[in-house]
């Protein structure tokens, strides 16, 4: 049952900024870097998938995104649980440190890790 819930969660945790590319809006470091429980709460506001993952992946997930290179205006969209606003030659290296995340998340909670 473990396995499935993650596998379901892993999906979701991969979608966050796939459609996130459109105008820059909130490709800044301007304003405070939220907190992690901050982005944990907007995780699971802006992916409703998240209701059945597991709490310690979307924490995991929320601590690494707070930790990670995001601009504070990626994470703060986050935080109030909206699709942030970037720019198209920033979104596949914003995507790619988003799954990176939550890869290293979902893996550390398979079973024998």
């Amino acid at each position: 049952m473990k396995i499935r819930s993650l596998a379901m969660c892993a999906l979701a945790l991969l979608l966050p900024l796939s459609a996130a590319a459109c105008g820059g809006k909130d490709d800044n470091n301007s304003g405070s870097r939220p907190s992690a429980t901050e982005i944990e709460k907007g995780l699971r506001k802006f992916i409703p998938q998240l209701a059945a993952a597991p709490d310690d992946v979307v924490k995991c997930w929320a601590e690494n995104l707070q930790k990670s290179d995001l601009p504070n205006g990626v994470l703060n969209a986050i935080a109030d649980g909206r699709e942030p606003e970037i720019d198209k030659d920033n979104k596949d290296d914003y995507e790619k440190i988003a799954q990176d995340s939550a890869t290293t998340c979902v893996k550390a909670a398979l079973p024998g890790n």
